[in-house]
This record gives C-alpha cells, sequence and structure tokens, in this order.
C-alpha cells in the first residue's frame, strides 16, 4: 500500500462519547516509533465531517506527489488539523517549517 492511498481507504467513524466523526489520515510516527495515521476530529455533522476529510486527503496527495512526503511534518500536519476544526484561513508561523 501506497503513502497515497493509505488516506484514501480511511473510512470514518463516531466518537462515542463527543458524536465527532473520525479518521486517521496520513502517515506519521507515533510515541512508540510505529507508523500509523494521525486521527483527526471533525464536526458533528456528517456531511461537514466529509468536506473537511477530502480537503485533508488533498493536501496530503499534494504533500506526497509534489514535496515527496512519506509522513506529516509541522507543517503540513498543522494546516491539516486546522481544516479539520474547518478554518479556511490557516494561520502559521516559521518555527512550523522544519
Amino acid at each position: 500500500m501506497t503513502a497515497k492511498s493509505r488516506s484514501r481507504k480511511t473510512p470514518m467513524r463516531r466518537d462515542r462519547k463527543t458524536n465527532q466523526c473520525l479518521a486517521k489520515l496520513g502517515r506519521k510516527k507515533t510515541k512508540t516509533g510505529k507508523i500509523d495515521g494521525h486521527l483527526f476530529r471533525f464536526s458533528t455533522n456528517e456531511k461537514e465531517s466529509e468536506r473537511r476529510k477530502l480537503r485533508i486527503q488533498e493536501l496530503w496527495d499534494y504533500a506526497v506527489e509534489t514535496l515527496g512526503d512519506t509522513e506529516w511534518n509541522n507543517l503540513t500536519l498543522h494546516i491539516a488539523k486546522c481544516y479539520a476544526k474547518g478554518e479556511t484561513k490557516v494561520p502559521f508561523s516559521l518555527n512550523l517549517i522544519s
């Protein structure tokens, strides 16, 4: 399975406590050193959550195809987290670029 297709096949599910939609997208190293997708929390509205998930998938595709990334870096993960919250303008500092 390629890094790009990893996020495509990830289904959305609901968090029982918050009723938010969740999905693991992209790839990153966990604290134990294993590779896994980052768990993004979206809204309680399924259509809105699907829209946000698609936007993050497009960002992941860009990172894989254009930047050659196989894991989230600080900047792309920050942008993806903002997209998951529904933000359309993403504030960032140069400290995120590493």
